[in-house]
């Protein structure tokens, strides 16, 4: 039996930051961690003889959000720009194509009604395009808005809040200007852990099985390496990604699932108001950045070595982006929503032919050309693994208010972080999974007294 004042279930952005606030306050914590890593879903690779890092999980930092910047300056950790010019394939040739304006703009424009008129009942992103932009002019707008949303925002368009959507929109309005870290994600991550402070307490390979919680504290039951353990507290923050969290609640419970002892039968509806969506992300290195010695696609007068985002909405994967301020040889494939979730449902190497002939295509070369140069795929299916079950989260219809209902404190003993608990839009980010972590933190400390 271990006791502690606070512990922390999950090691990802948003259990790091909050044990990092907790330590830092002076307060003793511990994170029970089910992987053999830290980071959740950012996951840094290097590679040995390769500078470049590998994210197999999240990459950019999007905006200048406080929660991620004042990390990074703490850290002194490099940054760059990610260059955000995109090009599309149309009748077999790139070219500049704003993804955002005429037709397509008008459809994105409209989920501004909802956040104007509180009163607009919700409804869907399908059905908005099918009660408004049914007529003729708008058909390629509504694929490429549908692709967008799905894309993107990782949704189900049949699904997805439009009043949700506004809200996530209006955020990422702020936060348009991309950026790399240099050393990748894991910078951040070692740095939370590891940080100017005292090193935090993580167990590792430790896979919490049960919570049993009241106003008077918390006992937390985990499997770890040798054995199973409880740890007794105060308060315990939860930071279980949705897709587990909805299995715990809502599901069966299995390997990386949690019982919770009373139930949380006051978050179902919110829970349930909430959905991990999927993505399929292939990072591809090569031998060399074999584009920019020109391609069949490319125009004549523009240089490939400027070549940053790429879209050919058609293929299984259909975006795929350079890391042109890094000179890498490195080339990254993205698919969202319901067309990612058809793509992990094959088996990995189809996966892995979809993604090369996407390219391929995409390039005018076929995929020979590709695999002469291909060194290696990096891939990890985040929709399959037990201890994420999805990628990040999008809000259902009528349910806009979901994310705040979870992140609600419980007997002054429980509480939750993680990307999905953000409720001013930064769900699905990041940044915004920090923050909701710095916010437990401090809700928990609050309680603490």
């Amino acid at each position: 039996m271990t006791r502690e004042e606070v512990v922390v279930i999950g090691a990802g952005a948003a259990g790091l930051a909050a044990a990092r606030a907790v330590s830092d306050a002076g307060r003793r914590v511990v994170v029970l961690e089910a992987r053999d890593r830290l980071g959740g879903r950012i996951w840094t690779q290097h590679l040995p003889g390769f500078a470049p890092p590998i994210e197999l999980g999240a990459e950019f930092v999007h905006g200048t959000s406080d929660a991620v910047w004042r990390l990074v300056d703490a850290a002194q950790l490099r940054v760059c720009d990610a260059i955000e010019e995109h090009l599309a394939l149309h009748d077999g040739r790139l070219g500049e194509r704003d993804l955002f304006s005429g037709e397509i703009g008008e459809v994105l424009a409209a989920l501004d009604d909802w956040r104007e008129q509180p009163a607009r009942p919700d409804e869907s992103f399908e059905q908005l395009l099918r009660d408004r932009f049914s007529a003729e002019r708008f058909a390629e707008a509504r694929t490429l808005a549908r692709n967008y949303v799905e894309g993107f925002h990782a949704a189900v368009s049949e699904r997805v809040s439009v009043r949700a959507l506004g809200v996530a929109e209006d955020d990422a309005s702020g936060n348009e200007q991309a950026f790399r870290i240099v050393d990748g994600w894991g910078a951040v991550v070692d740095w939370l852990a590891r940080g100017a402070g005292a090193p935090l307490d993580v167990r590792l390979r430790t896979v919490v099985h049960r919570v049993e919680w009241s106003d008077a504290g918390v006992r937390v039951t985990a499997r770890g390496p040798r054995a199973e353990e409880s740890f007794d507290a105060r308060a315990c923050i939860v930071t279980l990604p949705l897709g587990v969290l909805a299995a715990s609640v809502l599901g069966a419970v299995d390997d990386g699932a949690v019982v919770f002892e009373p139930p949380l039968d006051a978050r179902r509806d919110a829970i349930a108001g909430m959905q991990p969506g999927d993505v399929a992300r292939f990072v591809l290195r090569f031998r060399s950045r074999f584009w920019e010695r020109g391609l069949p696609s490319m125009p004549e007068g523009r240089d490939p070595s400027e070549l940053a985002f790429m879209h050919a909405p058609d293929q299984p994967v259909p975006v795929w982006w350079t890391q042109r301020a890094l000179r890498a040889p490195v080339l990254v494939g993205w698919c969202g929503g319901p067309a990612a979730a058809a793509l992990l449902a094959r088996p990995e190497a189809d996966r892995t032919e979809a993604a090369l002939a996407s390219l391929g295509h995409l390039f005018g070369t076929g995929p020979s050309l590709l695999r002469e140069q291909l060194v290696s795929v990096h891939h990890h299916d985040w929709t399959h693994d037990p201890y994420s079950r999805g990628a990040y989260s999008f809000v259902r219809v009528g349910a806009v208010h979901a994310p705040a209902t979870i992140a609600a404190p419980l007997a002054g003993t429980l509480f939750f972080a993680g990307e999905h608990t953000q409720a001013d839009g930064g769900w699905a980010s990041v940044h915004g999974a920090l923050a909701s972590g710095t916010r437990a933190a401090r809700e928990a400390l609050d309680a603490l007294g």
